[in-house]
């Protein structure tokens, strides 16, 4: 795996590479308070493509935007991305805040898009856990550092968010998501983390949703309380061109807590090598 640093616009963007670079591309986004490493590994677990793991502006190792962190800005900095890689076209997948960036780049750069995989969207109301986020991301969106900050990327606050979603009962795989996620929260920029957050509550993602031309796979888990199957039904997606998965048991975590699960529908829609068998 190779790390690498392209400018995009001014602004210093880290990525990295892995995989085949002979074979087609894959650009995976993460989600939000986290960086690439979030996606690690499900990237390890997918074959037959060249993969492109950016952190998003604000987060990881990656420069804050000059302006205001949107989702529509985003999606300009992975086109900066494509252009600087030499793409004309490639596939793309998200989770959670990347999948409403990917979501929002299909729909406004329709013709670069190859195939479309959005893994537990943000794209409306949600449950118990979605309600409790929005009044945290509200109040931290209005309040000054430090106070801002302690809201969505202290250690209680990220301690919280996690226990608030995982589903998985092993303990040693949510300690070490909970030491990775301290470790990614420290380095998100607070105006990123809040500007993100409130483009996610702002943005029109129906509009997009029926813009899109590339066959797209929808993702999430039947306890994901923040990308509820209901939200994800009512965008007007495609016609013909949308294939839904519910991973039984799965919540929001999906690909951190069972990355062999997503990697199984995501070699199945796009093409590959089967996924290894676990040890």
């Amino acid at each position: 795996m190779s790390e690498e640093i392209v400018t995009i616009d001014g602004v210093r963007l880290a990525y990295r590479r892995l995989g085949d670079p002979a074979a087609g591309t894959l650009i995976l986004l993460h989600g939000l308070g986290s960086d690439a490493t979030g996606l690690l590994d499900l990237a390890a677990l997918l074959r037959g493509w060249q993969l492109v793991l950016p952190d998003l502006p604000g987060y990881g190792r990656s420069a804050p935007l000059p302006g205001e962190h949107t989702l529509l800005r985003y999606a300009g900095v992975v086109d900066g991305l494509r252009r600087a890689l030499g793409l004309s076209r490639f596939a793309l997948l998200g989770h959670s805040l990347g999948a409403d960036v990917a979501l929002t780049y299909a729909g406004t750069y329709r013709l670069t898009v190859e195939s479309l995989c959005l893994l537990n969207p943000v794209v409306g109301a949600g449950g118990a856990s979605a309600r409790l986020a929005r009044l945290f991301g509200d109040m931290a969106t209005r309040l000054p550092d430090p106070a801002g900050r302690l809201l969505m990327a202290s250690r209680p606050a990220v301690y919280l968010s996690d226990r608030a979603l995982f589903t998985t009962r092993d303990r040693a795989l949510r300690e070490r998501i909970l030491r990775q996620d301290y470790g990614t929260a420290r380095l998100a920029d607070s105006r990123a983390l809040r500007e993100s957050y409130r483009s996610v509550r702002e943005t029109p993602f129906a509009w997009y949703a029926r813009r899109i031309r590339a066959g797209t796979l929808l993702v999430t888990g039947s306890r994901d309380t923040l990308a509820t199957v209901g939200s994800i039904r009512r965008l007007p997606w495609p016609a013909g061109r949308t294939r839904l998965e519910v991973v039984p048991g799965a919540g929001h975590l999906l690909p951190i807590e069972q990355p062999e699960a997503a990697a199984v529908l995501l070699q199945d829609f796009l093409g590959g090598e089967p996924v290894p068998a676990a040890a």
